[in-house]
């Protein structure tokens, strides 16, 4: 049994005064895709129902807007769900990015399970058309495209162009042959009049007429496309306007591109060409290549951005080699260019031509004046230790061009240099010499034209970090050095000692006194069975002296070895810490994977507040004395460290004891996988949680399994002797459960629990006042790729008798998720 408990705050009536309580099992369980999910729901709900008090309606609408804006941009669908469910102003705003697409897939479906998935599609829509008014974006990923034979797939295009604001996006992805009925179904399903994007995949026998149908078509992204045999596709656009593109991307597509590029009787055009701002096209492809320049000329007066980036078919193998480019690409018509990237590879394992050179050569074609803006080139580097093949390129030249080009105006030039390992976490002896000399030698080239920004980017520099931002300007510099040196690391590297890691970091700090008192956090992470020895090392002890002089800033330390130590030096850490004065500001202790750890370190922090404790056992002394003023904390948690509670606690059964010292303080209790080791069933917790003493307890969590493959206790009736426990009269607004159901159907033992007793407790507990019960169940499934036979029908069924239950109750809001979820049916 693993356990943690979190938060406590010592009083003169009670020794532990515990805000959240947190308890987890020891034996870690599998939740494949259920404990990700649940961990955002979860983590979504408390702190949208439970820290924003309701109604969350009187926030101002840019609030709102505000917060689901940040979910939809870095995070899955999933989350988009998970914050509609938190309250109902956020329903409307989270269901217009959640049905923004609606994707077709008929992979390992046969004809008639393809029928019934768009038929389900069509029910939903039916049932709520309204939903239609939010779809932007069709997705087809079919090995048949001939959806416009199926009336279902007929009757949703239908209603989509029927709403204000139609569907601005297809993608499309097949290798059918011969896709008959596409652009018929376009036109019949009036979808062509509101396409502004394609993309198209695959294509073995493209009828251009799926282009030309689409009169407002801005945006062509074309991806292994072929024609065919172009006699046999039978044109039913005549009359159609050809497009006027605005964006082209392309790649190994020349068949389709060479059609495209052809103007002039008595070839109809397909596209226009006159509007064309951005190109887009793979510079490993000779085929693509071949066609560029056709398009630089017929865009010459507009365009503004091109991209040479698009990865080739074979993703550029060891042996393939970077192919000359100045004879393919001419700029000299291009004065309206702003922005030009360029994907390179220097091969340094083979003979090949200076790729510098030709890139060199494809810029002094650029005409002066000009207007670019931005020059990027991106260079993998295919190599050994030394890459002096890649030393050997004329890097000054290509800056000497980069200088002519802007003629004395302002110019972004950014390099990024990649070494392509063999393996994914290879890294090559030498790489970091290789990064530093390309940089200086540019560098120092391009110091008398300030009006050139260059910017060096390699592996570790190509993400946008606080570091990486500090060396892109000086205006982020001290800015950015808030966040670099708060936390200072001392971790094991796969080619440096611990030791020698800290004289280095002590030697940046001595070269740099100032940046201590940026020093918030010290994190000690080692596998080094050496790693005692840092208590008692001159250049750590150095480094903690520095820190001294600001200790009133320093609040945090997190202690860690990579597989459990005996650490018999960790016993001057505590006398350390007091020297240093760091005792009296330190807030938050992280201690992990310890044996025989000091006790005494607890007493001399007078000012804990947050306790984490993994895999910690004590030194065999006596309890801490119950008089110290050691026990302010605000949160504890701690995992695997019963020994330790004991200690802390001075009582052996350290589950209860906890409840029952931290007296009615707590605020927030979770229980995180309460399993019986070794038995795949869960904890009967009634006999460790008792909630009479906890009267502001505001949430509870519980995280739990059933196991329909064995026997055992009723898990629901036994979450609810443990909320019989509380009084009537109380603060909880907050229930949430969270449910792995392991087995297969009939789900007999699931189905079978309490659920109704469970309802009649939490509304006992409401009182009246709005309560928020949120579950989330779900199936362990037995593949990735599989959901389990009568899913959705558990699912249903108790969803439906929880619903029924609380039917009289308006004031419990009930929030049910499960793995099949409504966003998915879309």
């Amino acid at each position: 049994m693993r356990s943690a408990l979190v938060g406590a705050q010592r009083s003169d009536s009670d020794r532990w005064q515990f805000s959240t309580l947190q308890i987890s099992s020891s034996e870690p369980f599998t939740h494949n895709r259920l404990k990700d999910v649940s961990h955002s729901f979860f983590s979504l709900t408390e702190r949208f129902v439970a820290m924003l008090t309701p109604p969350l309606s009187l926030l101002a609408q840019e609030i709102l807007d505000y917060i689901v804006d940040h979910v939809v941009l870095p995070h899955w669908d999933e989350d988009l769900v998970h914050l509609s469910l938190t309250d109902r102003v956020f329903t409307a705003r989270c269901q217009m990015q959640i049905f923004r697409k609606i994707s077709l897939d008929d992979d390992d479906c046969t004809k008639s399970e393809m029928k019934k998935k768009i038929k389900k599609k069509w029910d939903i829509l039916k049932a709520s058309p309204w939903l239609a008014k939010h779809i932007r974006i069709i997705i087809l990923r079919l090995a048949n495209p001939q959806l416009f034979d199926n009336l279902s797939f007929v009757k949703i295009l239908n209603l989509m162009t029927q709403s204000c604001a139609s569907p601005h996006t297809l993608e499309v992805e097949t290798e059918d042959h011969r896709p008959k009925r596409f652009a018929a179904g376009l036109l019949q399903s009036s979808l062509f009049q509101t396409l502004t994007t394609i993309h198209l995949t695959g294509w073995k026998s493209l009828p251009l007429d799926v282009i030309v149908v689409c009169s407002n078509l801005k945006n062509l992204n074309v991806r292994n496309i072929d024609l065919g045999d172009e006699r046999k596709h039978h044109m039913l656009t005549k009359g159609f306007p050809p497009p006027k593109i605005e964006r082209f991307d392309y790649c190994n597509s020349h068949h389709l591109v060479r059609r495209l590029i052809k103007v002039g009787p008595p070839t109809a055009p397909i596209v226009d060409w006159c509007q064309c701002k951005i190109l887009e096209a793979s510079p490993h492809e000779r085929s693509d290549m071949s066609c560029v320049q056709r398009i630089l000329k017929l865009t010459s007066h507009t365009l503004e951005e091109f991209y040479l980036t698009t990865y080739s078919v074979s993703n550029i193998p060891e042996e393939k080699r970077q192919f000359p480019l100045k004879t393919l690409v001419n700029l000299e018509l291009m004065s309206n260019l702003r922005i030009f990237r360029i994907y390179a590879a220097i091969n340094c394992r083979g003979k090949q031509h200076t790729v510098l050179d030709d890139i060199s050569a494809v810029l002094s074609s650029m005409p002066s004046p000009n207007r670019l803006q931005c020059f990027f080139l991106r260079v993998s580097i295919y190599g050994g230790k030394s890459f002096k093949d890649c030393l050997d390129e004329d890097w000054e030249g290509l800056c000497i061009q980069v200088v002519r080009v802007s003629g004395g105006r302002s110019l972004s030039f950014r390099v990024e240099a990649f070494i392509n390992p063999h393996k994914l976490d290879d890294r090559f002896p030498g790489d970091d010499i290789l990064y530093a000399s390309l940089e200086e030698r540019m560098k120092r080239f391009l110091s008398p034209y300030r009006n050139v920004k260059f910017h060096f980017l390699f592996n570790e520099r190509k993400h946008l970090t606080a570091r990486n931002l500090a060396l892109a300007d000086r205006s982020f510099t001290a800015r950015c050095q808030i966040h670099i040196f708060r936390e200072l690391f001392l971790e094991d590297d796969w080619d440096e000692t611990f030791k020698s890691i800290v004289e280095r970091k002590w030697k940046i700090l001595d070269g740099n006194p100032s940046l201590a008192r940026l020093v918030r956090i010290i994190t000690f992470n080692s596998g080094d069975p050496k790693y005692d020895a840092i208590f008692t090392d001159v250049n750590f002890m150095k480094i903690m002296g520095l820190i001294t002089q600001f200790a009133n800033q320093f609040h945090t330390l997190r202690l860690q070895a990579i597989g459990q130590k005996n650490l018999p030096g960790a016993r001057h850490l505590g006398t350390k810490l007091v020297q240093s004065g760091l005792a009296q500001t330190l807030t938050t202790l992280y201690i992990e994977n310890w044996t025989n750890f000091p006790l005494d370190i607890f007493s001399l922090c007078s000012n804990l507040k947050d306790l984490k404790a993994h895999h910690i056992v004590p030194r065999a002394q006596a309890p801490l004395d119950s008089r110290s003023d050691l026990l302010k904390l605000e949160r504890l948690e701690y995992d695997d460290s019963e020994e330790l509670m004991k200690k802390l606690l001075g009582m052996p059964d350290v589950h209860n004891s906890a409840l029952v010292t931290a007296s009615g303080t707590v605020q927030d209790i979770i229980l995180y996988d309460p399993i019986v080791p070794d038995s795949g069933r869960s904890l009967p917790l009634g006999e460790f949680i008792d909630l009479k003493s906890t009267k502001n307890l505001e949430a509870f969590t519980v995280s739990t399994i059933i196991n329909c493959r064995v026997k055992h206790h009723d898990v629901l009736r036994d979450l609810s002797i443990i909320l019989a426990t509380l009084p009537s009269h109380n603060q909880m607004r907050m229930f949430s459960l969270d449910i792995s159901v392991v087995g297969a159907r009939p789900f007999k033992q699931c189905l079978d629990e309490d659920w109704e007793g469970i309802c009649a407790e939490i509304v006992r507990i409401s009182a009246n006042k709005s309560f928020s019960f949120s579950l989330f169940i779900g199936v362990e499934y037995q593949s990735h790729t599989r959901k389990a036979a009568g899913e959705g029908a558990l699912y249903e069924s108790i969803e439906g008798r929880i619903r029924a239950s609380l039917k009289d109750y308006p004031n419990v809001n009930f929030s049910p998720l499960n793995n099949i979820t409504r966003w998915e049916l879309l």
